[in-house]
């Protein structure tokens, strides 16, 4: 038979029951304290030496962060995007790379084979790799200017 069943009420731990008894204020500090520490841990966002932090609060460009250590508005509000300004990026064209070193190690795969694959203006079929070099000067134009940059180089 069931607590219930014999008139009674449910069954809590004891650490429950004297949460309960604490009375409302109690609980509020609790819960004040719980939503305290979940703002403080998504109010914070470091940015590395190599990238700017685009801020984003609800959607809208607002601020661009240097390296270092930031606060943002917590729960969401602002996001930041990081973007590499100092590195040289590279999109390789006809292969990829599987290991970079002194004896790099490289695979063709069936994309890659067609990304190699190239008309000549005489109608003859060239196999063609390569790779194209990039850096970022202006993050809000790589971030917002373009839908696909992949597509696009």
């Amino acid at each position: 038979m069931s607590s219930y069943e014999n008139g009674g009420g449910p069954q809590y731990p004891d650490e429950l029951k004297q949460i309960m008894q604490a009375g409302p204020q109690k609980i509020l500090l609790i819960i004040l304290v719980i939503l305290g520490a979940l703002a403080a841990s998504t109010a914070y966002y470091q940015v590395e030496t190599d990238s700017v932090g685009i801020v984003l609060r609800f959607g809208k460009h607002v601020d661009t962060s240097k390296p270092g250590l930031h606060f943002k508005l917590p729960f969401g509000i602002d996001r930041v995007l990081m973007v590499p300004v100092d590195r040289q990026l590279k999109m390789e064209f006809g292969f990829e790379t599987i290991r970079a070193g002194v004896q790099s190690e490289f695979r063709r795969g069936r994309r890659a084979q067609a990304e190699a694959e190239m008309l000549t203006g005489d109608l003859n079929v060239g196999i063609v790799e390569w790779i194209v070099q990039y850096r970022i000067d202006s993050p809000e134009k790589y971030l917002f200017n373009f839908r696909d940059i992949d597509t696009t180089l």
